[in-house]
Parts: C-alpha cells; sequence; structure tokens
C-alpha cells in the first residue's frame, strides 16, 4: 500500500527526497491528489513498509509539517497522531 508524505513547500520535499534517497529508500514525486489540502503541490510517495524509515529520516532533520497519509477505500486518509515538525 502507498503511503504519501506532505510537507510545506516544494523545496523541503526536495531536501527531504534527497534525505530519504541518501538513505535507500525507494520513493516517487507525485502531484497531490486533490483530496489532500496541503500548501504544497506535490508529495512524495512511499511504501507502507518504509513508514518507520520515512519517519525516522524525516524526524532526524528539520522539516515543517510533515504529514502522512494513507490511502482508503476512496480517498487518502491522515495517519493521525504522526505529524512531525512545527
Amino acid at each position: 500500500m502507498q503511503i504519501l508524505l506532505t510537507l510545506r513547500s516544494s523545496n523541503e520535499i526536495m531536501m527531504a527526497q534527497k534525505d530519504l534517497l541518501k538513505a535507500g529508500i525507494r520513493i516517487s514525486i507525485i502531484g497531490m491528489p486533490r483530496d489532500i489540502s496541503h500548501e504544497c503541490g506535490v508529495a512524495i510517495a512511499f511504501s507502507d513498509a518504509d513508514l518507520e524509515r520515512v519517519r525516522t529520516v524525516i524526524g532526524e532533520h528539520v522539516y515543517g509539517n510533515a504529514e502522512f497519509f494513507r490511502h482508503g477505500e476512496n480517498c487518502y486518509e491522515k495517519i493521525h497522531g504522526e505529524s512531525h515538525g512545527a
């Protein structure tokens, strides 16, 4: 199953992309799905098997308002309690 990571800006997405790839995590940059309202127009997609590794990498860096979403039946649903940053 696919998980999405959203951040405040495309600049933060690019920084996170670099950090996640450096950690050996397979990711994709995708356009922000319509059912996720967020300031940035792109998100990082990755396998749910890598969720803990992504949390660790994101937690080691200063990213504003990192949020995680899982695809539900008809929309993406926020993974509650997993927000990082300000």
